[in-house]
């Protein structure tokens, strides 16, 4: 009928007129007969459209055309969908009455249970009605016979027994007919209330090939998200807190969430303008934001999904909220999940979970990295959650958004060092230039891991991982992030500030002891996929792998030696080049010294004349 109507509104009038004396023999009983109060501003659009028809066109018949044919035939179909239930539901329930009383409470339960309940009947004053529908609920009665229909549930008689008796037929109907629906489609049903997919079902469109989501919507479904809301923040779950509960972002606090969500439009139209953003938090960044705002509040429910989104047009989204169903299209983030599991089954035949798991994170960023629409997918998913961030989710972004702006620097410090080198050929200053970087870099990093901002995100990072973690891991995933640890904690640098580099030395070789040369190689070949690296920065890599036997001579012999000796012969070194006299008295106390350093020196210009390799390397990079 709901269709019918909207096809043909005349169909609504002649039920109505049809089914007259049932209708009037429920409101004698103090049922309520009338459309849903969501069409309640039809007559006050009509004329103010045929006014400005009137004024432009000086024809105000085309105005109230105008809006008969779209708002009217939603208004007819809402009205009759409602107006026609509740009428079948008293044909059908009226003969199990013993008396007067029975029907009174009938009728009255048919009313909560279609959600309309009449706000003079219970004695409201107009002044009261107007100020609730203006800036308290977006529906009075609506909400109202929702919560009373709840309360029902725990009374006695006729009325708590019908009212049990609806609810819990209605919700072991609805999750039966959902989980059949979703299995038949070959998706998972999604019962948690604490997620936006609760109870929903992807459908794409045959016309726009966009997917949505698809789900029974109404006050049940909202009082059970809500009370799931609550346990959340009691317990702490996901970004939820106790502190929740006293904060008075209605975001945050699941009681004003809840109840915002059931606000009058005026009332989200003023904190909107107020705060410049959207109903789920988007800032406004430009005029179109806030003519959009503006058109979501003039625009049927059924019509926003059609006009307002990015997706534009979808018949299936106007068919959905027709039948008083909920609908919104998947978020960015889903959308650049199906793309890797698309890109992933494209290049490994498995989805991108099991690409990680099988083939190492290295695997994952390869096919990110050549792919500019995953890339382009992630930065905007990105982007939607930091302008919605707040509270340990703003911090996060912040986060994330410093480790981004330090990586920005160091790739433009690069590539400004390797045009130079490519002009001027010179190897060591470009060497320089990108350990400078790469100080910097590390000092950078340091810095945001001592703000006190991020202390419980670089808590979370120190924290040792779980058997399920590491069960969700390549092994090979698992040693780089133990690599991370060994070389990036707060005691690899001294008391200057100053990155220890022998110390760093000697922790990857303990690293390649332990797992390996080939799972150091996997590391650094992961470091180096996260950007397109210039072939002077190439070079050098190579260079420096290519070198690894000339420096480890140093160390192997003064393994040979003394620590105490060691450490004496780095205190000449850094007086070489402030104190060069004092310097030089102290090399004569010490011959041991003098010896060792002649004798690493020999080795060194043996390789040197042996491997070409070397020689090269040192004459590109290390020539003084």
């Amino acid at each position: 009928m709901s269709f019918k109507s909207f096809l043909k509104p005349r169909e609504y009038q002649e039920y109505m007129v049809r089914e007259l004396n049932s209708l009037m023999e429920r409101a004698n009983y103090g049922g309520y007969v009338g459309g849903f109060e969501f069409m309640e501003a039809m007559p006050t659009l009509q004329r103010s459209a045929a006014m400005a028809t009137r004024l432009a066109l000086r024809k105000p018949a085309v105005g109230r055309k105008a809006i008969q044919q779209t708002y009217g035939r939603f208004e007819a179909s809402f009205g009759s969908f409602g107006d026609v239930m509740r009428n079948e539901m008293w044909k059908g329930l009226k003969g199990s009455a013993k008396s007067e009383v029975d029907l009174m409470e009938i009728a009255r339960h048919i009313d909560r249970m279609t959600g309309v309940m009449s706000s003079k009947g219970l004695g409201l004053g107009k002044t009261q009605r107007d100020f609730e529908q203006a800036f308290m609920f977006f529906a009075p009665r609506y909400t109202r016979a929702g919560f009373a229909l709840v309360g029902d549930m725990l009374k006695g008689g006729f009325t708590g027994d019908q009212a049990r008796k609806a609810l819990g037929s209605m919700m072991a109907a609805g999750a039966i007919i959902y989980a059949g629906t979703a299995k038949a489609m070959g998706q998972e049903p999604n019962f948690d209330p604490t997620s936006g997919k609760f109870m929903t079902i992807e459908i794409t469109d045959p016309v726009t090939g966009t997917t949505r989501h698809f789900g029974i919507g109404g006050m049940m479904t909202s009082m059970m998200r809500f009370g799931a809301d609550v346990a959340a923040s009691a317990t702490g779950q996901g970004l939820n807190e106790p502190l929740d509960f006293v904060k008075m972002s209605r975001f945050d606090n699941p009681f004003l969430k809840f109840m915002f969500s059931k606000s009058a439009p005026l009332t989200g139209f003023t904190e909107g303008m107020m705060f410049g953003h959207n109903y789920f938090g988007e800032p406004f960044e430009n005029p179109s934001d806030y003519a959009s705002f503006l058109g979501e509040q003039v625009m049927p429910i059924a019509l926003q999904s059609a006009f307002m989104e990015k997706e534009g047009l979808s018949p299936t989204a106007i068919l959905a909220e027709e039948l008083g169903m909920r609908t919104f299209p998947r978020s960015d983030w889903e959308k650049r999940n199906n793309l890797r599991d698309q890109l992933a089954q494209a290049t490994y035949g498995v989805d991108w979970e099991q690409v990680g798991l099988q083939y190492g994170e290295l695997a994952q960023l390869q096919i990110e990295r050549g792919s500019p629409e995953l890339q382009v997918a992630t930065e905007q998913a990105t982007e939607t959650t930091g302008k919605m961030a707040r509270g340990e989710g703003l911090v996060w972004d912040s986060w994330r958004k410093e480790g981004k702006a330090v990586e920005e620097r160091y790739r433009q410090s690069i590539m400004t060092a390797s045009a130079e080198f490519s002009a001027i050929g010179d190897g060591t200053t470009f060497r320089e230039k990108v350990d400078e970087a790469a100080a910097i870099r590390r000092a950078m990093y340091g810095q945001r891991e001592q703000s006190p901002e991020y202390a419980e995100i670089n808590q979370y990072f120190s924290q040792p991982m779980t058997p399920e973690q590491m069960a969700r891991m390549n092994p090979k995933d698992i040693a780089r992030r133990e690599y991370y640890q060994l070389m990036y904690t707060p005691d690899m640098y001294d008391q200057f500030g100053n990155y220890r580099f022998d110390e760093a030395d000697r922790r990857e070789q303990l690293f390649v002891q332990r797992y390996g040369k080939g799972m150091l190689d996997y590391v650094e070949d992961y470091m180096g996929a996260k950007w397109d690296e210039p072939p002077a920065l190439q070079a050098l890599k190579a260079a420096r792998d290519v070198l690894r036997p000339y420096w480890d001579i140093e160390r192997e012999v003064w393994s040979q030696l003394p620590p105490e000796l060691k450490k004496i012969s780095d205190q000449i070194k850094i007086l070489e080049r402030t104190d060069p006299i004092t310097a030089k008295k102290m090399l004569f106390s010490y011959p041991q010294i003098v010896f060792v350093r002649r004798r690493i020196a020999l080795f060194k210009r043996q390789l040197k004349a042996t491997n070409p390799e070397i020689a090269t390397a040192l004459a590109r990079f290390y020539r003084y």
